[in-house]
């Protein structure tokens, strides 16, 4: 037997290429990125808010960290991010990418 699902649009942004999506099942919020435009997006679906924070580069991956908030790949290095308190500093100054 085949189940079907009925998908719902909860977010309309325009995007190149999203990817990573991360569940957090803590803070019951959904994290993403457009790559490309080096854009965290934060998903709230208990009140519906949606934010986003733009690194200034390309964006590889979102991992969540155990001290709370999200820690960013990007192509100059990597980033920490505290969503609840906005905000965002390097947490490795390495250059990865050329």
């Amino acid at each position: 037997m085949i189940a079907f699902v009925t998908a719902e649009l909860i977010y309309q942004t325009q995007v190149i290429c999203g990817e990573s999506p991360v569940w957090d099942e803590l803070s019951q919020r959904l994290y993403w990125a457009d790559v490309v435009n080096g854009n965290v997006y934060i998903f709230n679906p208990v009140n519906g808010s949606n934010k986003t924070y733009n690194t200034g580069q390309v964006l590889g991956s979102i991992t969540l960290c155990e001290r709370g908030g999200l820690g960013l790949s990007c192509a100059k290095g990597f980033l920490f991010l505290e969503p609840d308190a906005g905000k965002m500093e390097p947490a490795i100054n390495q250059e990865i990418l050329p």
